[in-house]
């Protein structure tokens, strides 16, 4: 069960208390989105739906999973219902504690480790568990809530190294970045000629050409400076055994990220009468991973940018059981969870352009406030060295949860009555965010998705004249930002007609409200009675003229690049058609 499985390592890609952003709620039985309840509360996360208000085993009193036969108490999602309770504290005083611990001193090293001249990384696990229950109580202080109130506190703390597998990619040579290609080399030991877009004639990445640069040298000043920096920032190459790498890289690194999780959970009992019970819960949940990738931020294939990420979940909830008479039972729940996604730590200045000496280049620069190096690619490039960023890099995100639910219970005779009422608030956000706000570069030389006239027939190359393939760049971040109630009631019979036969009769009533703009936010919607078909804008569709492959606009007849296939041709209908600006409730403007 998800979060529960007690050691170090419950799979090869699943840590016990789940990876940093949650752990996976298994499917039971087939069924999808299985619902998992703390204590009554959601667990799931709003987004993914993975487990996220983790518990330690040690702290589990029971586990019940519902995966058929539901009645209609069961609620939320479609799919099976495991339900985990919490351990309350007795009369007595009880504890536990154990230590954990993993250690590379006992584990080989791994053949890839072998082959490439790597040590034996890091594999370090230190697990703390410890759980303490008992009275409130404390000799000549507190004495009168001995049977009363009762406490019961559980923590964990991991403090581990966990290394990935082995990478590898191909960084630009020192000669590339000076401009000599007379060394580059394909995967079959062959040079690639280095085309000259200025030149007429062809040249064949394999044999040649007039149209070639001579001896593959390109000359200083045609350099563009960014795309030389672009390179430059990469490290060189640590790895030159072609015997070994057949040329597909160069360079070689691992990643060994150091995981820190910390949970802390107080359940608190208060019998006020023997009739009337209140239950506090309070938890804290704080996992942070730093590591060169796995952290939502900034990555690539290679070591790019050593910064932290962590999702961690704060939550509060109170339960009331009122019983009446020797039949009835009410009981009513209230809790509120917050979840953060945040980068907490950078240990290094790697993605800073003013650190490796990137000359300023943005059309938007104000919507690049941190002045983060652009996202590159290289393909065509074997295993060519990548940069990459999440769309909300620096992240902060939250998740929040406000939950009600009232249920009564009155056994009559055979029958068992229950009705319920559940009420559930979600504000969410993603922070600010936007695609390619810091730049994004493509300096594709594959041909066979690549048509740019200026194309050398190698991505570095490419890079040094500053010939890119493709551009995106995004003018702002806008703040992702909205919210949804959930409401849910139900009434049931749980009939025994006779010793042997068991009825389970109900009926459920659901209205979930589809996510909106909070009212103190703009946005854009497409309404559809704002779409006008006479409105539509034209693409350019492909065609083939005079033996090439092209854009074409059958109304004009207007020939453009293959690389515009499939853009709005300007000036044909009109792009924004059916989108209307929106406030809260997605009102219409």
């Amino acid at each position: 069960l998800p979060g529960t499985i007690r050691g170090v390592q419950a799979d090869s890609i699943t840590p016990s208390l789940g990876p940093t952003n949650g752990a996976p709620v298994p499917n039971i039985a087939g069924l999808l989105r299985s619902t998992v309840m703390l204590d009554g509360m959601i667990a799931n996360d709003a987004d993914t739906n993975a487990h996220v208000s983790i518990i330690n085993v040690d702290a589990i009193a029971e586990i019940k999973v519902v995966s058929s036969g539901m009645a209609a108490e069961y609620a939320r999602s479609g799919g099976a219902q495991i339900s985990l309770q919490s351990k309350s504290g007795t009369r007595q005083f009880h504890g536990s504690l154990g230590f954990f611990k993993r250690h590379d001193d006992l584990n080989a090293t791994p053949l890839i480790n072998k082959n490439n001249n790597l040590e034996k990384p890091y594999y370090r696990y230190n697990t703390l568990t410890g759980t303490l229950g008992g009275p409130v109580y404390i000799p000549g202080v507190v004495t009168g809530l001995r049977d009363k109130m009762f406490f019961f506190y559980t923590t964990e703390m991991w403090e581990n190294k966990e290394p990935q597998g082995a990478r590898t990619s191909t960084m630009p040579t020192a000669l590339e970045r000076q401009g000599d290609f007379s060394q580059t080399l394909d995967t079959n030991g062959r040079v690639i000629f280095i085309r000259d877009p200025l030149r007429a004639g062809a040249c064949s990445p394999t044999t040649g050409g007039p149209a070639c640069f001579p001896g593959n040298i390109l000359p200083a000043d045609r350099f563009d400076a960014v795309g030389r920096a672009l390179l430059n920032q990469f490290p060189e190459p640590n790895f030159t055994d072609r015997s070994v790498s057949l040329g597909q890289y160069n360079y070689r690194d691992q990643d060994i990220r150091d995981v820190t999780k910390r949970l802390n959970q107080l359940k608190l009992d208060f019998n006020a009468t023997a009739k009337d019970r209140l239950t506090v819960r309070w938890r804290d949940w704080y996992p942070l991973t730093i590591g060169y990738g796995g952290t939502f931020g900034a990555g690539g294939n290679w070591n790019f940018h050593r910064q932290g990420y962590t999702k961690s979940e704060k939550s509060l909830q109170t339960t009331y059981t009122r019983t009446f008479g020797l039949n009835i039972v009410n009981e009513a729940s209230a809790s509120f969870r917050v979840m953060r996604e945040t980068a907490p730590d950078s240990q290094d200045e790697r993605h800073l352009m003013s650190a490796v000496g990137i000359p300023p280049f943005q059309l938007f620069p104000d919507a690049n406030v941190l002045g983060i190096v652009p996202a590159v690619s290289y393909p065509g490039v074997p295993t060519g060295a990548t940069i990459t960023y999440d769309t909300r890099y620096p992240i902060a995100a939250r998740d929040g949860r406000y939950s009600f639910v009232h249920n009564v219970s009155w056994s009559k005779g055979s029958h068992l009555f229950k009705a319920g009422l559940l009420y559930e608030f979600n504000p969410t956000s993603e922070g600010p965010q936007g695609t390619c706000f810091q730049g994004c570069f493509n300096f594709s030389s594959q041909t066979a998705v690549n048509i740019n006239p200026l194309n050398t027939n190698y991505a570095f190359a490419n890079a040094l004249l500053g010939y890119y393939n493709q551009y995106q760049e995004t003018n702002l971040k806008t703040e992702q930002k909205a919210q949804a109630s959930i409401w849910e009631w139900f009434v049931q019979d749980t009939w025994k007609p006779i010793k042997n036969l068991t009825l389970d009769l109900g009926i459920r009533f659901g209205h979930v409200e589809p996510y909106r703009l909070p009212d103190d936010l703009i946005g854009a919607a497409f309404v559809p009675d704002r779409w006008n078909p006479a409105r539509v804008p034209r693409l350019f569709r492909p065609a083939i003229v005079n033996g090439q492959r092209v854009g074409f606009d059958q109304i004009t007849g207007q020939v453009v690049p293959s690389t515009l296939i499939g853009f709005l041709v300007p000036g044909s209908g009109d792009p924004n058609n059916g989108m209307a600006p929106t406030r809260g409730r997605c009102r219409r403007a």
